[in-house]
Parts: C-alpha cells; sequence; structure tokens
C-alpha cells in the first residue's frame, strides 16, 4: 500500500455501519477494489476490520454510520483523514467510554441543544450528527 501511495495513487475508503451489519469500501484511483473473503490476509478484508476498530464504527447495534476517508502518505505514516455522519439517532445509545474511543468528548457532544418544540416543551440535547479526523493509521520504519 505505502508503494501505491508514493507512486501517487489515490485509496478511498468508504463505509455503511451498524444494524448488526459493517461495511466498508475500498477504492483506488476511482475504482472499487473488492474483497476476496477466501483469501486469509486480503487487504480490503482486513482494513475493514481495522477501520471498524479504529474509528469504532458501530458493526452491531440499534444505531449507524456513513463516512468516508481518503489515505495517504506523509513521510514515514500512512494518514487517513475522514468524515462519518450518524444516520439515525445513535447518540444516546452510546455510553462516555464508547464516545471517548471516536475520539469525542461526551459532555460536550451532548451540550449541543436542538431548539425548543413547538408546544414550548424544554429543549433536549442534540448533538451535531457528523465527527470528522485525522488518525495515522500506522508508521513506516
Amino acid at each position: 500500500m505505502a508503494d501505491l501511495l508514493q507512486a501517487g495513487h489515490v485509496l478511498t475508503v468508504r463505509w455503511n455501519c451498524g444494524g448488526d451489519e459493517s461495511f466498508v469500501t475500498a477504492e483506488l484511483d476511482g475504482a472499487e477494489v473488492r474483497a476476496d473473503y477466501d483469501k486469509d490476509a486480503d487487504f480490503v478484508v482486513l482494513l475493514d476490520s481495522y477501520l471498524t476498530e479504529l474509528l469504532a464504527l458501530p458493526d452491531a447495534g440499534d444505531f449507524s454510520m456513513e463516512g468516508t476517508g481518503r489515505i495517504f502518505r506523509e513521510e514515514a505514516d500512512i494518514v487517513m483523514e475522514y468524515e462519518s455522519v450518524f444516520t439515525d439517532d445513535g447518540a444516546g445509545l452510546l455510553s462516555d467510554e464508547e464516545w471517548r474511543e471516536m475520539g469525542l468528548d461526551p459532555d460536550e457532544w451532548r451540550s449541543e441543544a436542538k431548539a425548543p418544540a413547538a408546544d414550548d416543551a424544554p429543549a433536549e440535547p442534540q448533538p451535531d450528527p457528523t465527527y470528522s479526523g485525522r488518525r495515522v493509521l500506522f508508521a513506516l520504519t
């Protein structure tokens, strides 16, 4: 992978995860790279598992997320910049620890309030459904 990135190829990923399923798709220069589940060390299969764990993407449970990322080489690091969006209201289903695993402060997340309901009911905490970040996937030696 590092050689492809060094040569100027573009590696992107997208995911649609949750509701007991996790799909991570990889593209090289805009063309989908198919997963080969019959191989023990298939790059796409391993990347799916790695990103699901690293970004704490839902692979089981009642909420779901979609996202995209771009993977590139920066000096001796392989880096990913990404954005992920809740596709349903999963905010109340995560524990504080799970929020922290995703790199988010649960108190800060909950502090954003939505507009009061038409019946003047108190505002409920409503987090921004998007989070983005930058992660070093691994360092080359």
